[in-house]
Order: C-alpha cells, then sequence, then structure tokens
C-alpha cells in the first residue's frame, strides 16, 4: 500500500500535472484531477496505517479491520484495472491486498 501510495502522490503526480496542463482544460478542471489523484494517494496511505495498526493490535475486531482494509484495496485495483488496464499499478495493489488478507486470515482469534 505505501509503495502504491509513493508511485501515485510523488514519482506519477509531476507528470500527471504536467499532461493536464497541456490538455488544455479549464483551470479548474484540472484542479480537480489533480486533487483526485492526490485523493487515491492518501486513501492508500491511509489504509495502509490502518492496516498497519490493526495488525499489532491486541483488540478483538482486528481481523475484521484487515478483512475490510484488504477488500477495500482489492476494489481499488478492480476499479484501476477496469478503467485503465493492466498496468504496474494494479499489480501494486492486488499484491498489498491478497498480503492483507492473508495477514487478517493468519492472525489468531484467541487475543
Amino acid at each position: 500500500m505505501f509503495l502504491s501510495a509513493v508511485f501515485h502522490g510523488i514519482a506519477a503526480f509531476p507528470q500527471i500535472s504536467a499532461a493536464l496542463q497541456a490538455s488544455g482544460l479549464a483551470t479548474p478542471l484540472v484542479r480537480a484531477m489533480r486533487s483526485i489523484w492526490e485523493t487515491a494517494a492518501w486513501h492508500w496511505l491511509g489504509l495502509g496505517i490502518i492496516a498497519l495498526v490493526a495488525c499489532f493490535a491486541r483488540s478483538g475486531p482486528r481481523r475484521l479491520i484487515l478483512f475490510l482494509c484488504g477488500i477495500m484495496a482489492l476494489g481499488d485495483a478492480i476499479g484501476g484495472y477496469a478503467a485503465v488496464g493492466p498496468f504496474i499499478g494494479d499489480e501494486l495493489l492486488t499484491a498489498a491486498a491478497i498480503s492483507i488478507l492473508a495477514a487478517a486470515m493468519l492472525l489468531p482469534t484467541d487475543i
């Protein structure tokens, strides 16, 4: 999740900003697209932090929290694949989703 957020939010943001400026779109639309682009990176960063905290938490609903985080990450990957097609971002999100779901399944239930 963190790698996807870094690639999306830091590495690709200057390129998407330049492409949006060159497209000739109205300024409010360019700003909105940049905001949406950054929101996705913050979303993945937040999911990663929540999943990381849930892994080390000693409370009952941590498996449910991890399961929900994994499903959301998988939904993001499927949505990205449907919108754009296959690319490295989908694979990173899919790997993160599978890892989070595996962590949810492997956590002991008796804590």
